[in-house]
């Protein structure tokens, strides 16, 4: 009996250590998504006289043609099947108006600044503010 009393205060003492209460809490901070920070996505046209949409399908009816270059706003974006492409609904920002394109025919941009800069390259002119 004697022989077993150290190894049962042993496993008393760890039992006790083991049965109080734990007040550690985890924190987990996560980096932010720059696709949740950014109001908008900016895009432009890399295709000439591009047809914008009514709805995201290639049978919908034209709402208004890009030039190649033109500035875009991305307001969202959807799923266009099999072929991990997207449709992107698009706001003009001299009219105002939206309507639908394929993301292979925009190239995308994080700010509006970045847009215009892309724009004076491929039509080789200064930027407008």
């Amino acid at each position: 009996m004697k022989r077993f009393l150290p190894y049962m205060l042993c496993l008393v003492f760890f039992l006790f250590i083991s049965c109080r209460d734990q007040k550690e809490s985890l924190s987990l901070e996560l980096p932010a998504t720059p696709m949740l920070t950014s109001e908008y996505l900016w895009g432009v046209a890399n295709r000439s006289y591009l047809k914008v949409l009514e709805s995201p399908d290639l049978n919908a009816a034209p709402k208004e043609v890009l030039r190649y270059g033109d500035i875009v706003r991305i307001v969202s974006k959807v799923a266009a099947g099999r072929n991990r492409s997207y449709w992107f609904e698009i706001q003009v920002p001299e009219s105002g108006r939206t309507g639908w394109t394929l993301d292979e025919n925009i190239n995308i941009y994080e700010s509006s600044a970045q847009a215009r800069t892309a724009q004076a390259g491929i039509l080789g002119t200064a930027i407008r503010p």
